[in-house]
């Protein structure tokens, strides 16, 4: 079955761009015939671009300083994303760049989907293409494979927008318990919490990427989207207690979000070198979806530090796990038990299985 599959992978973003990936290998591997629709809305590509930190003032000046400082690593690092998306997946002919777009000139697919990573997120903007409106207008199949909308509660005018865009999508499954509350409230439809697309490859098949980081001994990685200073502290205990030595993946725009120190920091990688991270790595502290995420692909001991009031994308995953323990808030110690191992191969086989249960009944329609 010719599936089309709309998402972010307009970024240079390392969980956008293998989310994507990895669905593509499920479907493929379900039997399906996937191509990523080649989607750039306006407004995306043009933030994609920006290097440069919007902030003001002495921290603006520092921070935009350091990426001066690596600016040809920087430079290199996106290069290697554009290396990655023109070769991991097939894409369609087209450049799309909005709903309209889409409706005029409809990709070459029986069934679309949508998803995942925050596709349903209303403080990035309700885009009608990531809820497949066009595809539900031409009276194609629709589904949603592991959407997140990423915010607590949707109210008012963004409920009002999104409620029936979400109903009118033939199969739809979340990512998080709470995503699909959210959409009972809205729809009064049921959604199957599935697992995010990243999880549906083993290990063993994310390290047909894997190559040697070419960093000596044991490192704890770190991977932050967002500078927080209780984040640091947990690394210095880390470092303290340990003795290991920190390497850092910036996050997709270090010059906007802050920057934290490291023994190295990794300006360059791409989306295959932050999977070669992962796999050598002695453990891992992030405040990422993603990097939890490839925390417990490779069973590393890791935390996973908050950077907002609440992540129920992080949540939602270590509870079905039973590593609740390892998501830490402001004022958190560093668990005693931080670097003992630990392998969820088995219950994370069972929620993958269900996964690809859902994909498995798109093909009924």
């Amino acid at each position: 079955m010719k599936t089309a599959v709309v998402t972010f992978h307009a970024a240079y973003n390392y969980g956008a761009v293998l989310q994507a990936y990895s669905l593509q290998k499920a479907l493929e591997e379900a039997g399906f015939e996937p191509q990523m629709v080649d989607y750039w809305p306006e407004t995306r590509e043009a933030a994609s671009k920006s290097m440069m930190s919007p902030l003001k003032g002495l921290k603006g000046l520092v921070i935009n300083l350091l990426t001066l400082i690596n600016y040809s690593n920087i430079r290199e690092r996106r290069r290697r994303f554009d290396d990655f998306r023109r070769w991991a997946w097939k894409k369609s002919e087209l450049r799309y760049q909005s709903n309209e777009h889409l409706l005029e000139l409809l990709p070459n697919a029986e069934l679309f989907i949508t998803g995942s990573d925050q596709v349903w997120n209303p403080s990035s903007g309700i885009d009608p293409a990531y809820f497949l409106e066009f595809a539900v207008q031409s009276g194609r199949a629709t589904a949603s494979y592991a959407a997140s909308i990423g915010v607590p509660d949707v109210q008012g005018d963004d409920a009002r927008a999104m409620a029936p865009l979400i109903a009118a999508i033939e199969r739809i499954s979340v990512r998080e318990h709470r995503a699909a509350e959210i959409v009972r409230n809205l729809t009064g439809r049921d959604a199957q919490v599935v697992v995010d697309p990243v999880f549906l490859q083993t290990a063993e098949q994310w390290n047909t990427l894997v190559k040697d980081p070419g960093i000596t001994g044991d490192y704890l990685l770190v991977y932050a989207v967002r500078r927080r200073r209780y984040m640091e502290d947990i690394i210095r205990q880390i470092k303290q207690r340990y003795g290991l030595k920190v390497v850092l993946i910036p996050g997709t725009n270090p010059a906007a979000r802050g920057f934290i120190s490291a023994d190295r920091v990794v300006w360059d990688a791409g989306p295959a070198d932050f999977v070669s991270l992962f796999a050598h790595a002695k453990a891992v502290c992030t405040n990422s979806f993603h990097g939890t995420a490839f925390s417990i692909i490779y069973n590393k001991p890791f935390v996973s530090v908050s950077h907002t009031k609440g992540d129920s994308r992080v949540t939602s995953i270590l509870e079905r796990l039973d590593q609740r323990w390892r998501q830490l808030k402001e004022g958190d110690d560093l668990p005693e038990q931080f670097l003992s191992d630990f392998d969820c191969t088995s219950i994370l086989d069972y929620h993958t299985r269900e996964s690809f249960s859902f994909l498995n009944s798109l093909k009924k329609r």
